[in-house]
């Protein structure tokens, strides 16, 4: 809108310093920049509701460049000094006007939006506790926004190929990336990724954290996190994790570094895999978030050794932690957040981070994530780019003490 206006004012200057031929012209030039601005415009805007506001804006300018008392001046009818300052004042009152016009089309822009559903896109399979917490985030942004929120799972790559597919959408405010801890620990275990956490996206949320519990199969003779460790000095542990680079991942990496003991990975594709796979027997130990562990904990299919956060857990508080139970020292949250394509109208960020942290303050949502031991989270984008940014540097750190292996 800044560059329509100001080709207007130039096309005053023109009719009355060049006459009508001069002014003929470069108004021919203006509404080709101004159909152009439209398309663009359009393009960027059309989603959020904005396409008629940008449109009858851009009339109102055309307009005001094509007033039969300017295209008189530009044919050369005398003028003095007084017509000039007229002239300059209309152009004023027209700029304000115009701004006026846009600031309120801008608002309306974002009533409007969104006028079609969202893609919520979850790197895991579903039941894992990043899919838990979109499903959550989800059902009540459906509520809200009044269209529906699809939650996308595309597994694979340690949640890097659902991000890659993040990456390359079109920022028009329909596609929503849900991110772990685990895409903070990959800007450092991965030497090539095909997408940057910071550059490619911008923050929308931080949601809620939650620690992980250190599980057994009920059928097993560890009953602690003592027992484990000796278990592992004495002969061959298998761990799942929900990937290379897992949240579940390093928490056993820490947990091997801090005890001095050594345990084979074995890497699933999500949550809900790695926990079938200590249920079925196919390893022996599991390392698992709360949304995850804590139901089969309940129901029987899983012992729980410990919990990896500093304190206890309020949902299964006679669960020790895993410091409590010998290893000094050991603490470990995940966290799970949401992200958008880079290029996002701020209109889509600041209507979804608002509902997001409403979301997180009703009662209903607060007592489904306490049951999942999770703690709801919230705050501003900004606040979570810088968030994110802290935890990859943090991580960086334990990459590279931990010597693991980039991939």
């Amino acid at each position: 809108s800044g560059m329509i206006l100001s080709a207007a004012l130039l096309l005053e200057w023109l009719g009355l310093r060049h006459g009508k031929p001069a002014y003929q012209q470069a108004c021919q030039a203006i509404q080709m920049a101004v159909d152009a601005a439209l398309a663009d415009a359009n393009a960027r805007t059309g989603d959020l509701g904005g396409r008629g506001n940008t449109r009858s804006f851009a009339d109102t300018v055309v307009k005001q460049v094509r007033n039969p008392k300017m295209q008189a001046v530009a044919a050369g009818l005398p003028y003095n000094d007084s017509d000039e300052e007229q002239i300059m004042k209309r152009i004023i009152i027209s700029i304000a006007l115009a701004a006026v016009v846009a600031a309120a089309g801008s608002a309306i822009a974002a009533d409007a939006y969104p006028v079609k559903p969202i893609r919520f896109l979850v790197g895991y399979a579903p039941g894992g506790g990043t899919d838990t917490m979109a499903r959550t985030v989800a059902a009540k942004l459906s509520d809200s926004l009044g269209q529906q929120v699809i939650v996308d799972n595309r597994p694979g790559a340690n949640a890097n190929l659902a991000a890659e597919i993040a990456a390359r959408a079109t920022p028009d405010g329909y596609t929503v990336m849900m991110i772990s801890v685990s895409h903070a620990i990959s800007r450092s275990l991965y030497k090539k990724l095909g997408y940057d956490l910071v550059q490619d996206f911008v923050p929308l949320i931080n949601i809620a954290s939650v620690p992980m519990f250190v599980v057994v199969n009920p059928k097993s003779n560890q009953k602690t996190v003592a027992e484990l460790i000796a278990a592992a000095k004495s002969g061959s542990i298998n761990f799942a994790s929900s990937g290379d680079g897992s949240p579940e991942h390093i928490a056993a990496e820490l947990l091997k570094s801090m005890a001095k003991i050594n345990m084979t990975h074995v890497p699933y594709k999500g949550g809900a895999p790695n926990a079938l796979a200590l249920i079925s027997g196919e390893v022996q130990v599991g390392f698992n978030t709360s949304p995850v562990a804590v139901p089969h904990i309940k129901a029987g299919r899983m012992r729980a050794l410990a919990v990896t956060s500093a304190q206890r857990n309020p949902v299964l508080p006679d669960v020790p932690t895993v410091d409590e139970a010998g290893v000094k020292g050991y603490d470990m949250l995940v966290w799970y957040g949401a992200i958008m394509p880079k290029g996002t109208p701020a209109a889509a960020v600041n209507r979804l981070n608002a509902d997001i942290n409403k979301a997180l303050q009703l009662a209903d949502v607060k007592q489904r994530l306490a049951s999942l031991g999770a703690d709801p989270l919230g705050g501003s984008a900004k606040s979570f780019g810088d968030y994110i940014n802290l935890e990859s540097a943090k991580y960086a750190k334990v990459v590279r003490d931990g010597g693991l292996k980039q991939q």
